[in-house]
């Protein structure tokens, strides 16, 4: 019975998702590079304010090897971030030295 009903989930996700797809396109389907570009840096600054409060958390963890994963994992995520956001800049950088 248990199983059944997780592959129900399972399915109504997938018809679902099709539709959350179409309706994200059909949003920024119509939005400009700046705007784009503005969304992009907020999103990267929320990631990173999230990455940043999950430190202090770590030391709760209470043991090493765990922390030092975490640590290595937080990290490259913070690497990743930072490379969309010099992309972002650089994009952005690109555009204004057209309109010189």
């Amino acid at each position: 019975m248990l199983i059944a009903i997780e592959h129900e989930a399972e399915r109504e996700h997938e018809r679902k998702a099709p539709l959350a797809a179409n309706t994200i396109h059909r949003m920024i389907g119509g939005m400009d590079r700046a705007a784009a570009i503005s969304q992009i840096r907020a999103a990267c600054n929320e990631l990173a304010s999230g990455i940043t409060a999950m430190h202090p958390l770590l030391s709760a963890l209470d043991d090493e090897p765990t922390k030092a994963e975490i640590i290595k994992a937080l990290f490259e995520l913070t690497r990743n971030v930072e490379t969309v956001k010099k992309q972002v800049m650089r994009l952005e950088k690109r555009d204004d030295s057209a309109l010189l």
